[in-house]
């Protein structure tokens, strides 16, 4: 898969993205640990490791035992694996450096820089504002994150015309 096309996947899915960020905190991790960091449900996160899995992003840990300098969430300084281990590869470091502002601007329509930029309009355009909710550009109480934000300015830096209210 061309890296362009697992920018979008990611874009798209802000809890898949979530899980893959996950990674950069804890190093090594499975899916019920996820889970408790992130709190999405660990079907989703089962679903989402196999994801990121198949698209190069993440690799299974190979060691038999686990210590907590490789595993930075870990209690206990060793264990040995009960799970299904995962850890990001160094493709996933680069696609998460690239994951900014410029790219999100790539995959919003001027309809939805107008949801982003009038409260008013989150009230009008549900499809919209579900599709900004999923890409994490909005909160589930429909404010704008910190991304969402970047994302605005960007546009309005770059003059991009936005339909009034």
């Amino acid at each position: 898969m061309e890296d362009e096309e697992i920018k979008r996947r990611l874009i798209e899915n802000n809890e898949m993205l979530t899980v893959l960020e996950h990674f950069q905190v804890a190093k090594v991790d499975y899916a019920k640990n996820i889970m408790r960091y992130t709190e999405i449900p660990k079907m989703k996160i089962s679903h989402y490791l196999g994801i990121l899995y198949d698209m190069g992003l993440l690799e299974k840990y190979t060691n038999t035992s686990i210590k907590r300098t490789d595993a930075k969430l870990k209690k206990s300084a060793e264990v040995h694996k009960h799970h299904t281990y995962y850890q990001m590869t160094n493709k996933a470091h680069y696609i998460l450096k690239d994951l900014d502002a410029r790219e999100y601007i790539k995959y919003v329509t001027p309809e939805d820089l107008k949801i982003l930029k009038y409260k008013k309009a989150r009230d009008e355009f549900s499809d919209s504002r579900e599709k900004l909710v999923k890409m994490g550009l909005l909160t589930k109480k429909y404010e704008l994150t910190e991304i969402g934000q970047q994302v605005l300015d960007l546009a309005l830096r770059r003059q991009i015309k936005i339909p009034e209210n």
